[in-house]
């Protein structure tokens, strides 16, 4: 109507506002796509550093490259594989060819460092693994480590702190997995009477399966093969803490881990020691491991046995 203002916009506006519109979608598609190949060149980074560390001719040069490769994830969970690999190799693997000897102090700092940045329960998984590199075991490994160093190091106080450390780790996956295999409802078929699909029958399965983890929980065997020999090695060494044994002697370290972790796996393995009265002292030797070979074991060398190898080791030779 003649005499009143119109609101329409207008084509130029409609036109200047789509043309924002345009250029911001735009700028936005070229970040994402540029975020997104700097991305996938710095993983490509990642798994060239880790290819050069599995090809590394020697020790110190496979560490330098696990390192890049750490730097070029940062803060990504399954770090903690590659740095207890890094642990492993500064504290257990001596290269004859290229005169590299155990690094122990500098092991132990890596080790300490994995256990004030990871927490062990997030690696948590209610089926026992059968993989000694699993993550879920990798905290209490790391603990035990740092626990053998510090005693070949001679100190016992720190030595004591992570392995205690270890066994608090393995009573957290005990008990979590006792509670979620005694909850876990029971499997069941929507009709009666005997399977007549593989899809029953595999339901028939899981409840053979579920049966036998919830009788397993009644008894307390939450802990597979491996963690349980972690658990071994985590007793075993918190009593050569308090130096050599008589057999007689067994009984008070391993009275403490008894009233620490009552009715658990460690507390068991504790009491067959005292039962037997175990001489925990110069039953085991200095494990030295090949060129090259990555330790699949705890190393039984906390024991206070005086040799030239131990000597050698704590002088940094």
């Amino acid at each position: 109507m003649e005499g009143q203002r119109s609101t329409h916009p207008g084509p130029v506006m409609l036109d200047r506002g789509c043309f924002l519109c345009a250029a911001l979608l735009a700028v936005s598609g070229a970040l994402v796509s540029s975020a997104a190949g700097a991305a996938q060149s710095q993983e490509r980074a990642f798994e060239t550093e880790m290819a050069r560390a599995k090809q590394a001719r020697d020790r110190d040069s496979r560490v330098k490259h696990l390192r890049k490769a750490l730097a070029l994830r940062p803060g990504h969970p399954d770090n903690i594989r590659i740095e207890h690999r890094i642990v492993v190799q500064l504290g257990q693997v001596r290269d004859w060819v290229h005169g590299q000897r155990p690094r122990p102090d500098e092991a132990l700092g890596v080790a300490e460092g994995i256990l004030g940045k990871y927490k062990h329960m997030d690696y948590y998984e209610s089926w026992i693994t059968t993989g000694s590199s699993s993550p879920q075991m990798l905290m209490p490994r790391t603990a035990i480590l740092a626990g053998c160093m510090c005693s070949a190091m001679r100190r016992p106080t720190q030595a004591r702190k992570h392995l205690w450390h270890a066994m608090t780790y393995l009573e957290s996956t005990w008990a979590r997995r006792k509670r979620d295999w005694l909850t876990a409802p029971e499997p069941r078929r929507v009709l009666p009477g005997p399977p007549i699909t593989d899809d029953e029958a595999s339901v028939e399965s899981d409840r053979r399966m579920w049966r036998r983890l919830r009788k397993m929980a009644e008894a307390g065997e939450c802990l597979g093969d491996l963690e349980m020999g972690l658990a071994k090695a985590a007793v075993r060494q918190y009593g050569y803490t308090f130096g050599p044994h008589k057999g007689q002697e067994v009984a008070v370290p391993m009275l403490a881990i008894i009233r620490g972790f009552p009715g658990t796996p460690m507390a068991r393995i504790a009491q067959e020691h005292i039962d037997r009265g175990t001489a925990l002292t110069l039953t085991d030797v200095l494990r030295v491991v090949p060129p090259g070979e990555v330790a699949d074991v705890i190393p039984l060398e906390a024991q206070p046995t005086p040799g030239p190898e131990r000597a050698a080791w704590r002088k940094g030779e």
